[in-house]
């Protein structure tokens, strides 16, 4: 059984608002709750030319870094878990003949410390980064989800 960890095992959309609003917010550029929620599930840079898109102005990549960095900070204070499915994750987990996989976009440092503090570190038989582990896959329009490439990782993918 594969698990996604953003969205299904942790809830850290909105979090990821508070530190795009941040970031921007340093380029006297507003940004809402509406704007934010067609980009989830892209990665940073993907969401960055999309608001450069949408605010039709150029916005430096210095942008992404201080987001990442209000993320990280925001995510050290508690990413809040979904419980329901970190119950049913944990009861999998115990099962014998089951194996578990996760498959996150996310950096395998930001997915194993969300791991930690709900408490499914050791969860997991794999783990596998959209933004770590696909760089022997190429393609012009990225290799992260939704394209098929993190699942094509997995063993006998």
């Amino acid at each position: 059984m594969i698990f996604d960890c953003d969205g299904v095992l942790v809830d850290t959309e909105y979090l990821k608002l508070l530190a795009w609003q941040e970031a921007l917010n340093s380029q006297g550029i507003e940004f809402s709750i509406e704007e934010h929620m067609p980009l989830v599930g892209h990665s940073a840079k993907n969401i960055l030319l999309m608001i450069q898109e949408n605010k039709r102005r150029e916005i430096g990549e210095e942008v992404i870094d201080l987001r990442n960095a209000t993320y990280r900070l925001l995510q050290t204070q508690g990413v809040p878990p979904f419980p329901i499915m970190v119950a049913f994750a944990k009861q999998l987990s115990s099962e014998d003949n089951l194996l578990l996989g996760l498959a996150s976009s996310a950096p395998m440092e930001e997915i194993l410390h969300n791991l930690r503090q709900i408490g499914l570190s050791d969860a997991f038989d794999l783990i596998i980064s959209g933004a770590d582990d696909l760089g022997d896959y190429s393609d012009a329009e990225g290799t992260n989800k939704p394209k098929p490439y993190i699942y094509m990782k997995l063993p006998n993918g």
